[in-house]
């Protein structure tokens, strides 16, 4: 039972965190990085969200998508660290 309240407590932070990096994103252009780095927050809410409602979900929805989510935070993390860092990302821009 603690582990769900954590990762529920986890998920409403990093939601939390995620909306304040969007409206930061959104007031000030020239921070390219805080876009990426909270779509890695809302990436990592809902992938922890999943793992805490395992067993109340299918288990096809909740542990293979949970992890695809959290993998997809850590290659939002990088990307985010190399907007930043204004190095080249890998990855190809959208807009």
């Amino acid at each position: 039972m603690a582990i769900r309240v954590i990762l529920l407590l986890g998920a409403i932070f990093l939601a939390c965190g995620s909306v304040g990096l969007v409206i930061v994103r959104l007031s000030n252009p020239l921070l390219r990085g805080l876009g990426w780095l909270g779509g890695s927050f809302a990436s990592g809410a809902v992938g922890a969200f999943l793992l805490a409602c395992h067993g109340r979900l299918p288990a096809l929805a909740t542990i293979p998508l949970a992890d695809v989510l959290v993998l997809g935070s850590f290659v939002l993390l990088h990307v985010a660290v190399l907007e930043l860092s204004e190095r080249c990302s890998l990855f190809p821009t959208f807009g």
